[in-house]
C-alpha cells in the first residue's frame, strides 16, 4: 500500500491455533513481506486490533476463548474493524458453514490443507496484493 508517496507495510495478524498450524501460516504469509503479528487468543487478538488494526487477520475456526462468529462479531463493530480482511482457516469444507460466515464478516475461508497458490488467490480476491 502507499500512502501519500510512502510504502505502508501490509500489517497481518495471525492468532494462535495449533503451534504446528501457526507455523506453517507464519511461513506461507512472510513470504509476501508483510510485517506479521501474533496473537495467542481472541481476546488477546480483539486487544491488540483496538491499539492498531491490522489489514488481515488469520484465525482459526475453534477459537479457544470465544466463538469465531462472535470474534468476528465484535472485531467488526470495533474501530476500523470493517477494513482488515479476515482470513478463517478450516479443515472442514462445509459450505452451509462457510455461507454463515461470510454472511457473518469473514472475508474468505482456507481450507487445509492449502498451498500457497490458493493462498496468494484469495489475497488477491479480497485485494490484499
Amino acid at each position: 500500500m502507499y500512502v501519500e508517496g510512502v510504502f505502508d507495510m501490509t500489517q497481518c495478524m495471525i492468532v494462535a491455533g495449533s503451534n504446528a498450524e501457526h507455523r506453517r501460516l507464519v511461513d506461507m504469509f512472510s513470504v509476501y513481506g508483510f510485517d506479521l503479528t501474533s496473537a495467542a487468543n481472541a481476546n488477546e487478538a480483539l486487544d491488540q486490533c483496538g491499539t492498531a488494526m491490522p489489514d488481515v487477520i488469520v484465525l482459526p475456526d475453534n477459537l479457544k476463548d470465544m466463538d469465531v462468529m462472535a470474534f468476528v462479531k465484535q472485531l467488526r463493530r470495533s474501530d476500523n474493524g470493517d477494513r482488515a480482511a479476515v482470513f478463517l482457516c478450516s479443515e472442514q469444507a462445509d459450505s452451509e458453514k462457510i455461507g454463515r460466515a461470510i454472511w457473518g464478516g469473514v472475508s474468505d475461508f482456507l481450507i487445509a490443507p492449502f498451498d500457497a497458490e490458493v493462498l496468494d488467490r484469495k489475497l488477491k480476491q479480497v485485494g490484499v496484493v
